[in-house]
């Protein structure tokens, strides 16, 4: 995924007749913006151009990770650049997202009907340009804050 606009699936014709059938709330008809292909093409020439930053983005990701891991928060055993942080409850959730953005940091709550009930989280994108300092202060506010919002 290259973060730019919508999703697209491929596959057997079989599996793609099934999701037009049975998905349908997920089809939407708008077409996508002609900008939109620039932008695509642009990130994968930066793709090409620059392997290293997706070696880059796991690391952070799995620096993020470990130091979460390390202050008891479970992040799903998950791996890519999305770390989730598994709350449980909507109002913990949306309680800890407040309290890490007042410390400066981008983390939105992910609550039902996005995630099935019980499941709410946090979802933390990382970013080859995100430095370690920043993975560090961000596991540093995110332990913290879910610690005080559980007591």
């Amino acid at each position: 995924a290259l973060g730019l606009f919508g999703a697209f699936v491929a596959g057997p014709r079989v599996m793609i007749e099934y999701l037009v059938n049975r998905s349908r709330p997920f089809i939407f008809t708008t077409a996508v913006p002609a900008l939109l292909l620039y932008g695509i093409e642009a990130a994968l020439d930066r793709l090409e151009a620059e392997p290293e930053r997706r070696k880059r983005v796991c690391q952070l990701a799995d620096r993020l990770r470990d130091r979460l891991k390390k202050g008891n928060l479970d992040t799903l055993n998950s791996c890519g650049p999305i770390v989730p942080v598994l709350l449980g409850e909507s109002d913990l959730a949306l309680k800890a997202a407040a309290g890490v953005q007042q410390k400066g940091h981008d983390v939105r709550a992910i609550r039902p009907p996005t995630v099935a009930p019980g499941t709410a989280r946090l979802r933390i994108s990382v970013h080859a340009n995100h430095g370690e300092e920043q993975i560090d202060r961000l596991a540093e506010a995110l332990v913290e804050v879910v610690e005080g919002a559980m007591s």
